[in-house]
């Protein structure tokens, strides 16, 4: 259990780091969550052009034709992946 001067410094320290302030510094740190496909949902950031992404996607459906589940879940896994390092270049 905590002692009241320990909760008395917990509270003031918690002022001191409330996050980003700034415009600048939230659009710096709004992405630190984002994961991709094989570790998490997958996220399109703002930059990415999702007409773009869901045509692209279509395409490798048809590529691959995955039949059941379990394949055009490995299809969209694929895809993802792939398409997360030609982004991040």
């Amino acid at each position: 259990m905590s002692t009241p001067a320990q909760i008395a410094a917990n509270q003031a320290n918690s002022q001191l780091s409330t996050g980003p302030k700034t415009p600048e510094g939230k659009a710096k740190v709004a992405h630190n969550g984002v994961k991709n496909a094989l570790t998490g949902a997958t996220i399109l950031l703002p930059t990415d052009d999702a007409p773009v992404y869901e045509q692209r996607l279509k395409d490798a459906h048809a590529r691959w034709q995955p039949a059941g589940h379990r394949e055009q879940f490995l299809v969209q896994s694929i895809f993802d992946r792939m398409s997360s390092r030609f982004s991040a270049r």
